[in-house]
């Protein structure tokens, strides 16, 4: 490569960077305008009331509500341990607390969740990074995989009944066996094979080279893990566990509120604000609430500007009794990992 070849690369590598910084950025501050937004309507002058009331709430519905945001926590750490199982063992208590950190890392920009699981898992327990990549990867697929039945179910019934359940299990059913189908076409062995014929159809040497690579092998691992049935089926069962926990939680704190949730749009709203803070790409504070709130007043959960002001109250305690259980099992992983020993750590794996 000449130098000048050189040189417009580096050039070109600054800018991709300068990009994302600024995406970031002007992300995370889109979320703090959404959660001012949201934290200004919820203290509005009419809706005093609601305050007034969870002033009078008992103490053991507050901590109730801390230990349903604990439960979440540990049920996404529990998440990452049964997803790498087939390729990979680490410890489950390690997990729990590099996910307690990682989740209140989630509220920042520049992806600051996944670098610290990155780093902690590839320089402490030796996990290629193409490994970590596709470790990821197949939790990214396996969310909305489990997500939209449960949507789809609320959608369709206003209630939670029998064939609200039928829906909501049977596409989880349904999409987790064709995921684990797919996964196995080209997975070990004759996928492999498939893969490699792919790839050399396209008549793209570099792809072809690639494909027979190590790093391929390291990031074959996600499919290997998709198609897992016990690893599928037992993220199935923990994420429908937890999208009930964040409607639980969601109809505790309107209880405390004193606002009116059905079951049905309290799974809808839970599932929604998951959903927002799992993917969101520069920081999940204050956009998941604004995109919760949004959606409750786009299909009528709060089809009135009051009922918005309520909901949006609703909302903000569910975040708050999130942040202190996050602060409490960040504390607790840090008394378990030393995170700070992560600087004297050799370099393993890829890095």
């Amino acid at each position: 490569m000449s130098v000048d070849a050189q040189g417009t690369s580096r050039r070109r590598s600054r800018q991709a960077t300068v990009l994302r910084l600024v995406i970031q950025l002007v992300g995370f501050l889109i979320g703090m305008g959404l959660l001012a937004w949201a934290v200004g309507m919820a203290f509005s002058a009419e809706n005093q009331e609601q305050f007034e009331r969870l002033g009078e709430a008992p103490w053991h519905e507050a901590a109730a509500l801390v230990l349903l945001s604990l439960g979440t926590l540990s049920i996404n750490g529990l998440v990452f341990y049964v997803t790498l199982l087939p390729v990979r063992r680490l410890g489950v208590i390690d997990l729990q607390a590099v996910s307690a950190i990682a989740s209140l890392f989630t509220y920042l920009p520049f992806k600051m969740s996944l670098v610290f699981r990155t780093v902690f898992h590839n320089r402490r327990d030796g996990v290629p990074l193409f490994t970590i990549a596709a470790w990821f990867g197949a939790i990214g697929v396996l969310i909305p995989a489990f997500v939209a039945p449960v949507l789809l179910a609320s959608w369709v019934r206003e209630d939670v009944d029998l064939l609200w359940f039928v829906i909501a299990l049977g596409g989880v059913a349904v999409i987790g066996a064709c995921v684990v189908l797919m996964a196995r076409w080209f997975g070990p062995g004759r996928g492999i094979e498939r893969i490699e014929r792919l790839a050399d159809a396209t008549r793209i040497r570099p792809l072809s080279r690639f494909v027979r690579s190590a790093a391929f092998a390291h990031l074959h691992a996600g499919v290997v893990m998709l198609a897992s049935a016990r690893a599928v089926a037992s993220t199935a069962v923990l994420r429908l566990i937890d999208l009930g926990l964040y409607g639980v939680r969601f109809k505790l704190a309107a209880s405390m509120l004193g606002v009116e949730l059905s079951w049905s749009d309290a799974i809808v709203s839970g599932a929604v604000f998951f959903f927002i803070s799992a993917s969101a790409p520069t920081g999940s504070l204050g956009l998941r609430e604004g995109g919760t709130i949004g959606l409750a007043a786009a299909v009528g959960i709060a089809a009135t500007p009051a009922q918005e002001a309520n909901f949006a109250a609703v909302a903000l305690l569910v975040t708050a009794s999130e942040i202190a259980a996050y602060l409490v099992g960040t504390a607790m992983g840090i008394l378990w990992l030393r995170p700070l020993r992560l600087a004297r750590l050799a370099r393993n794996g890829d890095v």
